[in-house]
């Protein structure tokens, strides 16, 4: 059976641990409510561009530096947008899980969200909208989660890309330091 434990940090964010024995690495996954599902209507993709933009960097450390910084810890990250949350992960061993998770939290925190990361972002949500031409089978799934057909997932990919060239400077960062994160701190994460 599993050894789950539920933890209330200082902040009030709630903090899920599950201990498996004989691992001697940590893996991290900060759920932060702002998935898909709050993209405005006007700002259809604004989770999928802004999760790019969130690998290039943050207030300290540009793409390069931030990528540098993981590897020489050995960790892994990714940034992930979900229908409700945008999940930010780190896999590290548990050495140097005060390391990561520091990483982590400066990107969810204080990230990089200037203009020399709006535009790669753009673009590599465009080439993946368009690549959808070129990939029947993707177009069908995403057309059945979406509740409807392929032919509507494809009618909608000119829409996006309008909606996504539409993205300008005052809209480019999305209100992602205004949610209420409390005032959540690495420390408040103690010893795990």
């Amino acid at each position: 059976m599993a050894d789950i434990s539920a933890i209330e940090t200082a902040s009030g964010a709630a903090l899920l641990v599950e201990k498996i024995s004989g691992v001697n690495s940590v893996a991290l996954n900060w759920l932060v409510p702002f998935g898909h599902a709050h993209d405005p209507v006007d700002r259809l993709g604004r989770a999928s561009v802004l999760s790019e933009m969130l690998m290039r960097g943050d207030a300290q450390r540009d793409s390069r530096e931030q990528a540098d910084a993981f590897d020489r810890i050995g960790a892994s990250r990714g940034i992930d947008p979900g229908k409700r949350y945008m999940r930010f992960s780190t896999t590290v061993l548990s050495d140097r899980f005060a390391d990561a998770a520091a990483l982590i939290a400066d990107n969810v925190l204080r990230p990089r969200l200037g203009q020399e990361a709006l535009s790669p972002a753009q673009d590599l949500a465009q080439q993946s909208l368009e690549s959808l031409q070129d990939d029947p089978q993707q177009l069908a799934v995403l057309g059945a989660r979406a509740g409807g057909t392929a032919a509507d997932v494809f009618a909608f990919g000119p829409i996006a890309l309008e909606l996504l060239s539409d993205l300008a400077p005052t809209t480019r960062a999305p209100p992602l330091r205004d949610l209420d994160l409390g005032n959540t701190e690495v420390s408040d994460l103690g010893p795990l």
